[in-house]
């Protein structure tokens, strides 16, 4: 399945502009469509999890 990045926002619970920041820093870099859009896959979902575990642990 794939997702636009207003529906990982959603699903997530989290703003685009954080979406935006983690492929700026490389955590989760999406594939772009031919319309140039993002887009999430089940790997990048996988990450985007990983990374809110580690973080929550961190913060622990």
């Amino acid at each position: 399945m794939k997702w636009k990045i207003n529906e990982i926002a959603r699903l997530y619970d989290i703003s685009s502009h954080t979406l935006r920041y983690y492929e700026e820093i490389n955590l989760v870099v999406p594939h772009r469509g031919e319309n140039n859009y993002r887009i999430y896959t089940e790997e990048h979902l996988q990450k985007l999890i990983s990374s809110a575990i580690l973080e929550n642990s961190i913060s622990l």
